[in-house]
């Protein structure tokens, strides 16, 4: 099956995950109906395609995620204790029991999560998890 995505979002994370999610199309509610047709006929020929008007914004956004360190290099900067935390993220394990197991408080364990997943550029403990059995992080 193919997705063509008609919305009023033209932000570049919206159409990056839309991708990433399998769209082979992303277009915005402006579009006139013409053009919105030939949009259709073009995902149905297998095609790609992208609203030309957020095509810059999406080539801009790219080439900065481009230049950003890599997640290995990400890795080095978390502290001894962020490294501990996440390992016990990526094994399932709740704030309250790695609280427990490290003598520390709730909340700083959510802190330290918190810290984690913005140095890593991710946004759930799944992407933890996958980050480090995919990588082999001790």
């Amino acid at each position: 099956m193919r997705v063509l995505i008609l919305t009023s979002y033209a932000d570049n994370d919206a159409v990056l995950s839309s991708i990433q999610a399998g769209a082979s199309g992303y277009v915005l509610k402006q579009i006139d109906r013409h053009a919105l047709r030939e949009a259709i006929r073009k995902i149905v020929s297998g095609e790609a395609l992208l609203d030309p008007s957020i095509t810059m914004s999406l080539f801009s956004c790219l080439r900065q995620n481009a230049l950003q360190p890599k997640y290995e290099d990400k890795f080095q900067g978390l502290t001894g204790k962020e490294r501990e935390i996440l390992i016990q993220v990526s094994i399932g394990k709740s704030n309250r029991q790695i609280a427990q197991e490290l003598f520390l408080s709730e909340y700083t364990v959510r802190n330290y999560v918190s810290s984690i997943l913005s140095k890593l550029n991710f946004t759930s403990r799944t992407q933890i998890a996958n980050y480090v059995h995919e990588r082999g992080v001790n």
